[in-house]
């Protein structure tokens, strides 16, 4: 089942009253028109991304839920306007993981790969690969160049902290945190029975993107577990000298 009008409608009234108690007297309609279509859609998609990264996860439980947690932010309004699903590897065995995701919102949706918020040995190894030229970063920037749909995008800091790179380089290197986002108003795709086969096709194109994020997150992986193995060979004494 598609998603619909309906689906638009009913984020933006149940945003609009914010209130817990009409949200359960209309929840059958979030369960027909937002999560029912969501669930289907991560069906669709799921043999494609296991294509893509046999450890990437595409299921139900990866869509976000439409009630907020508002426990560590100075917004207490209770539900959002947008709901989104992520596709991602487990997160156990790194700083923050990259992942894909398409996301519902009243001007249309988005799409896209990349952090919500990248860790510090993420983007240290990301600007590693950068510098080195590194053929995962050539295919990904190239890929972005033949798919100009696609932003990149990521806090920039204020002043340039690689002057002497190119400026296509600064563009990549000076960014807090890293993403490529497409969106779109197009309603008709998002209400059509083809949008699992568009999605398909605009991943396609920002593959080598994620795979070069993968690749920097692999190597802070390994040098992480490098510094800790050397910490661990150091002599007692050594280690602890500065608790005496």
């Amino acid at each position: 089942m598609p998603f619909s009008k309906r689906s638009l409608d009913f984020l933006f009234e149940n945003k609009l009253h914010d209130s817990k108690e009409w949200y359960e007297e209309h929840k059958d309609i979030y369960r027909e028109y937002v999560t029912k279509p969501f669930t289907a859609l991560a069906a669709e998609l799921e043999p494609f991304f296991t294509k893509t990264d046999s450890e990437l996860i595409c299921t139900p439980k990866r869509i976000s839920r439409v009630r907020r947690d508002t426990r560590f932010t100075k917004d207490k309004s209770l539900f959002r306007d947008h709901i989104w699903i992520t596709v991602s590897r487990p997160k156990e065995r790194f700083e923050q993981i990259p992942g894909f995701y398409f996301c519902i919102e009243q001007t249309g949706f988005s799409l896209g790969c990349g952090y919500y918020q990248a860790g510090t040995g993420s983007m240290e190894a990301i600007r590693k690969l950068i510098l080195e030229s590194d053929s995962s970063f050539n295919e990904a920037n190239k890929a972005l160049k033949s798919a100009p749909e696609f932003a990149l995008e990521g806090e920039m800091y204020k002043r340039s902290r690689f002057s002497g790179e190119s400026a296509e380089k600064q563009n990549w290197l000076n960014r807090k945190s890293l993403c490529v986002n497409l969106s779109s108003g197009d309603t008709d795709m998002l209400f059509g029975n083809g949008l699992a086969e568009y999605l398909k096709g605009k991943f396609t194109k920002i593959v080598p993107f994620y795979r070069f994020l993968m690749k920097a997150e692999e190597t802070a992986v390994r040098e992480s577990n490098s510094v800790r193995e050397k910490a661990n060979a150091l002599p007692s004494a050594k280690r602890y000298k500065d608790d005496f």
